[in-house]
């Protein structure tokens, strides 16, 4: 949120309160709670960034991060919050190349060094190459689409077949997200609101 567009919630905030300190509307105090709930919101935000900044070594950290950002349903979540889960998988398709392959599924030899034949990553195995991800640090994972997020190390992108009882399918190629360690968790005071359900 921008500065002017903060100044003009608590503007529009100010102007709902009034209206409803006047006519008691229900509409002007509904208006007014939920602006007030934005604006907590980004005083929030703020000051989280104020603190990370007066912890030097932390804020230069991460700065210098390529986080990739992963919404998960609640039993992988609490999985890998719980240290029992290492890996993270995404099936080899269109959408997840675009997200984890260097080449994006669009590459060329003569750009990059490396071949990729129409996205189609196992190619750059068989042909000797080796895969080669995106440069992602760390990895952020979302329960569900809430505000609650953990942050990790990211020691690889992979692929081969993964652990099933950790999510990967059964004798499939995948690509396999190596965690390392923790870096943070940030436990949302409505983590429970959107909640995703266990599949």
């Amino acid at each position: 949120m921008t500065p002017k567009e903060f100044f003009d919630k608590v503007v529009e905030m100010r102007r709902c309160q009034k209206e409803y300190l006047k006519n008691k509307r229900q509409i002007d105090l509904r208006i007014s709670k939920q602006i007030e709930r934005e604006v907590d919101e980004e005083i929030e935000r703020v000051q989280k960034i104020l603190h990370d900044k007066q912890n030097p070594q932390l804020f230069l950290t991460m700065v210098n991060m390529k986080i990739l950002d992963l919404p998960l349903k609640a039993k992988w979540y609490e999985m890998i919050e719980s240290g029992n889960k290492k890996e993270e998988y995404r099936e080899i398709k269109k959408y997840w190349i675009g997200r984890l392959a260097k080449c994006g599924g669009r590459n060329s030899y003569e750009k990059t060094g490396f071949y990729c034949k129409k996205g189609i990553c196992f190619s750059c195995i068989t042909r000797g190459n080796g895969f080669h991800p995106k440069e992602y640090t760390h990895v952020r994972f979302r329960f569900g689409y809430t505000k609650r997020t953990m942050l990790f190390e990211l020691e690889s992108i992979t692929i081969g077949v993964g652990n099933t009882n950790w999510g990967a399918p059964d004798n499939e190629c995948v690509f396999i997200l190596k965690l390392g360690k923790c870096i943070k968790k940030n436990e949302s005071k409505d983590s429970t609101e959107f909640q995703p359900k266990n599949s």
